[in-house]
């Protein structure tokens, strides 16, 4: 039977790979990423990257990225880039429609972090590889993909939870894990104050800091609501296993003096605290 010109990103992996003629493919992609000046014009803009799998030079003047299912020639490379066996190219999905002087090529379209059609066509339009019907939602600094997992030697489309734009991509991940929410927002306090953490997933545990630090998979365990007592700032994250952790949430609760109930005055007042430590005055 004739080959697909599609690779299905909602079959099993095990479908997914069964096309053996696929040289060019839509390798890795990041929505949200915060890399500071990481584009030609020192934006954080979103990417994707073309992966050569082939075992010839190719040329991609004239191929298409889009966004859209219904247009499929939406953006084309309007300049000769030749891209040698195995290779990888790093297209910014900017909205800015140029090519920087650096060559550096930018599309007419931006990634949506809820998730949306992406392929790559050939010069006639024909699709050789997409995200159909859709990638899925997106997560700050965090790149999805073709990846594999750790053990395991079968590629899939994963999440991966250190982005490497241009090389090859680390171990995937089969989802990002639900953020935790705090029963209590950031305000002041007199006395004491009591926050619960909680998350949906019953397969995940939340880990929380109270010096600043954002979690790791060490941080102390959260089992029972936190007494709150003194100025603090609590940053939680959640982890599950085989999935990348939650983006880190933070409340901050700030102990008031009593006398500052006595202060009258028709402006608004401004709380300002250093956490007990030292700030540098020019």
């Amino acid at each position: 039977r004739p080959p697909r010109s599609t690779l299905d990103r909602s079959a099993a992996a095990s479908d997914v790979y069964k096309r053996q003629d696929v040289h060019h493919v839509l390798n890795a992609l990041e929505r949200q990423q915060s890399l500071a000046g990481f584009d030609y014009d020192s934006d954080d803009s979103d990417w994707i990257e073309i992966h050569n799998r082939g075992t010839s030079d190719a040329d991609l003047l004239g191929w298409h990225l889009t966004d859209s299912s219904q247009n499929l020639t939406k953006w084309k490379f309007s300049a000769p880039i030749s891209l040698a066996a195995d290779e990888r190219l790093v297209v910014f999905a900017s909205g800015k429609d140029f090519m920087a002087p650096t060559g550096e090529f930018h599309t007419n379209f931006k990634l949506r972090s809820d998730g949306e059609f992406l392929a790559l066509a050939d010069p006639a339009g024909t699709v050789v590889d997409s995200y159909s019907p859709e990638f899925t939602a997106q997560a700050t600094d965090v790149s999805y993909g073709i990846a594999v997992k750790e053990r395991e030697t079968a590629e899939g489309i994963y999440f991966m939870a250190t982005p490497t734009p241009g090389v090859a991509n680390f171990a995937g991940f089969a989802g990002i894990t639900v953020t935790p929410s705090f029963s209590v927002t950031s305000q002041t306090f007199l006395d004491e104050i009591s926050v619960q953490l909680s998350i949906s997933d019953v397969n995940a545990v939340i880990r929380y800091t109270t010096d600043g630090t954002a979690p790791v998979e060490t941080s102390t365990l959260y089992t029972e609501a936190l007494t709150v007592s003194t100025t603090t700032q609590i940053r939680a994250r959640a982890f599950r296993s085989e999935f990348v952790p939650s983006e880190v949430v933070s409340e901050t609760y700030i102990e008031l003096a009593s006398d500052v109930l006595q202060e009258s005055s028709n402006l608004p007042f401004i709380v300002v605290d250093n956490y007990q430590q030292i700030v540098p005055v020019d």
